[in-house]
């Protein structure tokens, strides 16, 4: 039972480290989501995240190797 228990855990944890930030918004203008969840300026972003822009909407990214992303308004 404790082995099982342990398995569960060590399962757990290995999950909650799977996402792996590979950058954070330096510029929002409007409303932007990642993941169908609101972002805000400063908020880390995930790799593999869906990222989706509204109307008069833009988000800059920065990347840890220092490379930016500007996505502009109603892209998804």
């Amino acid at each position: 039972m404790k082995l099982i228990l342990i398995i569960l855990f060590i399962c757990t944890i290995s999950n909650v480290s799977a996402e792996v930030v590979v950058g954070k918004v330096i510029l929002l203008r409007g409303t932007v989501f990642a993941d169908d969840s609101k972002i805000f300026k400063g908020d880390p972003i995930f790799k593999n995240a869906s990222l989706k822009t509204k109307e008069k909407s833009i988000v800059k990214i920065l990347f840890f190797d220092k490379t930016t992303m500007t996505i502009g308004p109603n892209s998804t």
